[in-house]
């Protein structure tokens, strides 16, 4: 009877093997399937010499002015956003125990609201408050490159804050410790704390620059051009997605130069999370000014989280308000909410295949994180055109012009977010249930369903949720492939911004925030449940 088992093993084994390759195969024509037909189509396009095409990688002119200001404009939200992230992280470092020692990652969940919704709430409050302000007379109002740098900073402010907390949890408390011995807090926190911490932040610092770099819907509304833009414009001039794509190239470079020398710091603190364990023994002592300082990073973030309710509700003006605006959106609201649960689902299986790959180890561990950051280097409207090219063609099955394809923007975009969910939640998992599930042989699609994903639920719950708030206020690559006659909210909205926003426009905004943000609160309530009961017990 012992002989029995080694068949079924291999069968199993061969089974489990052949779905990997055919998901693998999977992973990267959904992922990257756009990226290559563009490159593909470029290739073409150099070959032919189609009107010297490839001098469009080379900006020159006001192309080239164009992109040192955005890399500029980039750096410059960057820079700002990190050091009020940090100074904002350091306040809530000093919370290691009880509620709110898991409410205050729930700042992160904001990062989720899409940031054309922040510039209409501080379009309304920045008037508001500089002419009720001592000696205020008609208001301030933001414009230019100074109003656009203010409000991306302010969108993804919660991010940088939540980076900044991951690198200040990921210190050693033994270390502060020792120092405390011999040093004050403060001269502790500069020495040891924030050298330790100073790769995490430079890699959030990394990735904000990212963010502000390719997007340009902030930028677009308060009337300034910028280098990603260009790009869209360009493919709006000449129809052409290769000319877009090699006009980008400058982008996708400088962009993926960062992701690599961000990605090491990313996969360590992800593989490793030492984060959670109480750094400070005592709470830490601060001098006075130090505090204030620290405050007001915290004071800018509440401001930031204050301002996106208050002006969109005084701006909606009424309960009757916010529901025309809601009744006069109903077509555009239920097509972005079956987008977003398709593109949820089937986010979650690409995911943890993703996942899986990045906790392997050795050589496919590499390559699974390089599969999971590079994404991040391409933009919105790049998704949009390459798909565009994959299914603009005569296919047996009809794909181009119906709703699958803001679905497989969605996904070309975020599963890679998904991704990086399911990683957190496999190094949280208890290995010795899987081993002692490997010893009794139940075989591998029993193993799945009877143990693995009972244990993985609040995992699979949270990326399937982190990818539909991000489907919700998708724009850049939805524009180009939402089908004739359809539009999501978000390009709605997107689009009446532009003419100036009423009450009902506001009202659609603060619909969308609430359902961003109940989402996004179920997503780290999963991984909150999941940290608590799935503990490995370091």
């Amino acid at each position: 009877m012992g002989g029995f088992p080694g068949p079924r093993i291999h069968v199993g084994r061969a089974v489990k093997q052949a779905w990997r390759g055919i998901g693998i195969l999977l992973y990267v024509a959904v992922i990257f399937g756009p990226l290559l037909m563009l490159i593909f189509a470029s290739f073409r396009g150099v070959v032919s010499d189609d009107a010297g095409i490839l001098a469009l990688i080379i900006p020159s002119g006001r192309r080239l002015r164009l992109f040192c200001n955005s890399v500029a404009y980039a750096g410059a939200v960057a820079a700002g956003g990190m050091l009020l992230g940090t100074l904002a992280a350091l306040s809530l470092w000093r919370v290691k125990r009880g509620l709110w020692s898991q409410v205050r990652w729930l700042v992160v969940v904001f990062a989720a609201i899409p940031p054309y919704i922040h510039s209409l709430a501080w379009a309304k409050a920045v008037p508001f408050v500089s002419s009720v302000a001592p000696g205020g007379g008609q208001g301030m109002v933001l414009q230019g490159w100074p109003g656009a740098w203010w409000v991306q900073m302010m969108a993804l402010l919660p991010l940088a804050v939540g980076l900044a907390l991951v690198g200040l949890e990921s210190i050693d408390p033994r270390l502060l410790e020792a120092g405390r011995v011999q040093q004050d807090d403060l001269r502790v926190l500069t020495a040891v704390g924030l050298p330790l911490a100073v790769p995490m932040l430079m890699a959030g610092a990394g990735l904000l620059f990212i963010l502000s770099l390719l997007d340009y819907s902030v930028p677009a509304l308060f009337h300034v051009n910028v280098y990603s833009l260009d790009v869209f414009a360009e493919f709006s001039a000449s129809g052409r997605p290769e000319r877009a794509f090699l006009a980008a190239f400058p982008l996708i470079i400088l962009a993926a130069i960062v992701v690599f020398l961000s990605q090491r710091t990313f996969r360590r603190v992800a593989l490793r999370p030492s984060w959670g364990v109480s750094s400070w023994s005592a709470p830490p002592a601060w001098p006075a000014w130090f505090r204030v300082v620290e405050w007001t990073g915290g004071g800018v973030l509440g401001a930031q989280m204050a301002v996106m309710f208050i002006a969109l509700m005084a701006a909606t003006g009424s309960v009757g308000a916010l529901m025309a605006g809601v009744g006069g959106g109903s077509r555009e609201i239920l097509f972005s909410g079956l987008i977003a649960v398709f593109a949820a689902i089937f986010s979650v299986p690409l995911a943890v295949l993703a996942a899986e790959g990045a906790v392997a180890g050795g050589v496919r561990q590499w390559l699974w994180w390089f599969l999971i950051t590079l994404p991040l280097a391409v933009p919105a409207p790049l998704v949009g055109m390459g798909l565009v090219s994959m299914w603009n063609r005569a296919l047996p099955m009809e794909v181009y012009g119906t709703a699958a394809m803001p679905v497989l923007a969605a996904l070309s975009r975020f599963v890679p977010f998904g991704a990086l969910v399911m990683v957190a939640q496999l190094r949280r998992l208890d290995p010795r249930l899987l081993e002692a599930a490997r010893i009794l042989r139940p075989g591998w699609l029993v193993t799945r369903v009877r143990i693995w994903l009972p244990m993985m639920a609040p995992g699979l719950i949270a990326a399937a949720a982190v990818c539909f708030a991000l489907t919700i206020g998708e724009l850049g690559a939805t524009l180009i492939v939402a089908p004739p006659g359809r539009a999501t909210v978000t390009m709605r909205v997107y689009n009446l911004l532009h003419y100036g926003a009423d009450d009902q426009v506001a009202g659609l905004c603060l619909m969308i925030v609430i359902v961003t943000l109940a989402a996004a609160i179920a997503a780290a309530g999963a991984l909150l449940h999941c940290g608590r009961g799935l503990s490995r017990g370091r």
